[in-house]
């Protein structure tokens, strides 16, 4: 189940590292819900007041990615 995470600021981002966040506008700073399942994020976003939220992977500080 997703985590709401009221009131967390995005540059707090260590205990978000491994999982998915959810915002309500890109610009937004505000985590309203997070958790290892980008659908249960969403859904749970939603309920906490989000019509259309932001849903992004925040990936741990020790992986390296090669895009």
């Amino acid at each position: 189940m997703a985590k709401t995470k009221g009131g967390q600021s995005t540059s707090t981002g260590g205990q978000y590292q491994g999982k998915y966040i959810a915002t309500k506008t890109f610009n937004a700073r505000k985590v309203i819900a997070s958790g290892n399942n980008p659908m249960k994020v969403r859904k749970e976003a939603i309920k906490n007041g989000a019509k259309s939220p932001v849903v992004v992977y925040v990936p741990k500080s020790s992986t390296i990615y090669i895009f």
